[in-house]
């Protein structure tokens, strides 16, 4: 792989690292307010659990697992390129799901 490509498959995997970013803190942010004004409840029984015990466990374990996502995906390897890539679209593909779901909630409430 020549220095080119090289910085070219970074700089990819920096562009999905910072729309996952972008993502997991918009579901992180909608979470906390939907359940907050009891538009939603949080399926998800890990945070489910964390939420019920206090929202900073919720927000401390949203930025702990997106801090280690930052990590794998920053450290440069040419072996896990291509498991970098398509897990960061699949994680990509989940939070869109999520981000609709959470805008469909908000327009039905809020709107």
């Amino acid at each position: 792989m020549n220095k080119l490509t090289a910085k070219l498959n970074q700089s990819t995997i920096e562009n999905l690292l910072s729309i996952i970013v972008i993502l997991n803190s918009f579901d992180c942010y909608a979470t906390l307010w939907g359940v907050r004004h009891q538009f939603i409840v949080e399926i998800n029984p890990i945070n489910k659990m964390l939420l019920d015990k206090n929202p900073i466990f919720f927000v401390i374990f949203k930025l702990f697992t997106a801090l280690l996502l930052i990590i794998s995906f920053i450290i440069p390897n040419k072996k896990t390129y291509y498991l970098r890539f398509y897990g960061g679209i699949l994680l990509i593909v989940s939070l869109s799901f999520v981000t609709i779901l959470h805008l469909r909630w908000i327009r039905l409430y809020i709107f």
